[in-house]
């Protein structure tokens, strides 16, 4: 015996049901559509039947033992191909500790002669130009 079915819109079951092919679907709390097609089902019997018999036939093609398996072996066909495919090298991402030991080093030297303020006052003394 097959069942007409009202579901809501969640999850997979949109996958499955397409409304008014295979079944009706309503929005999630939307309690006046669901009780709009309790009433439906319950004063059409053909169209009640027809909806059944298309969602006993969907869903024996779709989640047959055979579909199952033939949508695994994609999956891992996919996957296989990823891995024999050439990789790209990865561009190689600075050393941020070797350039902050850099930074550290030329500002201890500076400290020799001067204080780092000044040094950056001199490199941009155009820009201080302004009183």
């Amino acid at each position: 015996m097959h069942c007409a079915t009202i579901a809501t819109a969640v999850g997979g079951v949109p996958y499955i049901i397409e409304p008014g092919v295979t079944g009706l679907l309503t929005q999630p709390r939307d309690y006046e559509a669901f009780a709009q097609h309790i009433r439906t089902l319950a004063e059409n019997g053909a169209y009640r039947l027809q909806l059944a018999e298309n969602l006993h036939e969907r869903a024996s093609r779709l989640l047959s033992i055979e579909a199952t398996v033939s949508h695994q072996i994609q999956i891992y066909e996919t996957i296989l191909r990823r891995e024999r495919a050439p990789k790209k090298k990865a561009q190689r991402r600075p050393d941020l500790r070797r350039l902050w030991k850099g930074k550290r080093r030329r500002r201890r030297k500076l400290k020799g002669n001067r204080s780092a303020d000044e040094e950056h006052r001199r490199r941009y003394a155009c820009l201080c130009a302004f009183p």
